[in-house]
């Protein structure tokens, strides 16, 4: 250490303790003791810091630091990483599937609208297209009469029959039950055809004596003139043909002629 600063020292440590002991007798303001040795150190040059007594504090201003702004870092050219190509990204969209209950809720709501629409259609369809059904039905006595198509009818007490409006222009078809004599118009184009239950008899032009059960669904011919051919419904290839004279009975029961 520098012997001046050492002699110094030991200076200011011997005032120290003398205004210490002074301070307790006298009571001295240690403020004031401290502010007039001030001057006396002012002149003192040294390394180490001066230590304060710690019952002293010494009220000092700082100055806040100012922030340096951070410099951006300098790369080398050497250093620098080559440009990467970005990859576009694909962006896979998901349809998100409906449950099998809501697509059957849709389903039968659709079916549901649809089927009131057609309901209304179907029924001015049947309206408008409708074919009027005729019947012929004799009481207790004979009933003769003309059909449409030219043909002559003899029906016995209590016989009927029924054919549509279009008799004669798109079909020759009737329904009996009971007792006929019938004298058939040839027609080369439409036959006529007698129903009764499933019992079927088909001529194009004779005349012949039918009785129809229509409970039963028997039929009896008795042929006058002509031909006639008699056969079970969807079982025309098994039917049979009768000539005048002959007689043909349809039992229903058992399909047997």
């Amino acid at each position: 250490a520098d012997p001046a600063n050492a002699s110094l020292f030991d200076e200011l440590r011997k005032t120290w303790l003398g205004i210490m002991a002074d301070q307790v007798e006298q009571q001295l303001d240690m403020g004031k003791e401290w502010e007039s040795m001030l001057p006396k150190l002012s002149g003192l040059h040294h390394e180490k810091p001066v230590r304060s007594h710690p019952k002293l504090k010494r009220k000092t201003k700082t100055k806040p630091l100012k922030r340096i702004p951070k410099l951006p870092a300098v790369v080398p050219e050497s250093e620098e990483e080559p440009e990467r190509e970005v990859e576009p990204k694909v962006v896979h969209m998901e349809t998100a599937s409906l449950p099998l209950k809501v697509i059957l809720i849709r389903a039968s709501l659709i079916a549901a609208i649809a089927l009131i629409l057609l309901i209304p259609i179907w029924v001015a369809y049947r309206y408008f297209t409708r074919t009027e059904v005729i019947r012929l039905t004799a009481s207790d006595e004979v009933l003769d009469a003309l059909l449409p198509d030219g043909s002559m009818i003899s029906l016995n007490a209590y016989a009927s029959l029924t054919y549509t409006e279009d008799f004669g222009k798109t079909n020759r078809d009737i329904e009996l039950n009971g007792e006929g004599f019938f004298e058939v118009t040839r027609d080369s184009l439409l036959q006529f055809l007698i129903s009764c239950g499933s019992s079927r008899l088909e001529v194009l032009g004779t005349s012949f004596y039918v009785n129809a059960e229509q409970v039963m669904g028997n039929m009896e011919v008795v042929l006058v003139d002509g031909s006639v051919s008699v056969y079970f419904e969807n079982e025309r290839s098994t039917g049979k043909s009768i000539i005048p004279g002959e007689k043909a009975k349809l039992i229903q029961a058992d399909k047997r002629i």
